[in-house]
């Protein structure tokens, strides 16, 4: 039998992962933590007194979002590690972090329609974007990451 070859990172092309590990993870991490005080605060409406007096359970509804982004941001940060750290896990954890984020804003989109229950407000469009955006990053991803897996190994 012959010799394995020993595997190199230079080996594959890697100017996604350095995106992904230098500047997309950090900058989700940082877009949720603005966003999650926005959600917080109200400030994502233009006068957001007059929001949560015609509509009190919208305000309970963004505090759980603003929390559930906060845990995104932190999520972000854990996959960025292990990314860099070529964790095995690593390539799973990006995918469930596209998934699962997409899926909750889905759902908070859908419960703030409910609640709002206008039909001014446009669901289907918003929703449908969430949704192909998130699968579309979790199967480029997991393409990308398939075809480097000797790559990450590390527990």
């Amino acid at each position: 039998m012959g010799k394995k070859k020993k595997v190199n990172v230079s080996d594959f092309g890697m100017k996604w992962y350095k995106f992904l590990i230098y500047f997309a993870l950090f900058a989700s991490a940082l877009l949720n933590v603005i966003s999650a005080i926005l959600y917080f605060s109200g400030n994502v409406y233009k006068n957001s007194g007059t929001v949560y007096k015609v509509f009190p359970k919208l305000q309970m509804l963004d505090s759980l979002y603003g929390v559930a982004l906060i845990v995104f941001a932190i999520f972000a940060l854990v996959v960025r590690s292990a990314l860099a750290n070529y964790k095995g896990k690593a390539p799973k954890l990006l995918i469930r972090y596209y998934l699962i984020s997409g899926l909750v804003s889905f759902i908070y989109l859908i419960a703030a329609s409910v609640i709002v229950s206008d039909s001014r407000v446009s669901v289907g469009t918003s929703a449908f974007v969430i949704v192909l955006g998130s699968i579309l990053g979790a199967v480029i991803n997991a393409i990308y990451f398939k075809k480097r897996a000797v790559l990450f190994y590390k527990k």
